[in-house]
């Protein structure tokens, strides 16, 4: 197989998660149910100029 067509297939395949992602309203960024520590899920604060 080569280059060209491991790449459609990688892409066909990201496409098709994508378009079924969106259907049901996953595709955009969003809190997330889980077990994870909260200390993570923090954003490290900026220092002011």
């Amino acid at each position: 197989m080569n280059v060209h067509r491991m790449f459609n297939s990688v892409l066909q395949t990201w496409a098709v998660d994508v378009l079924s992602l969106r259907s049901r309203g996953l595709d955009r960024p969003s809190t997330r149910k889980g077990r994870g520590r909260a200390e993570s899920a923090k954003l490290p604060q900026r220092k002011a100029a």
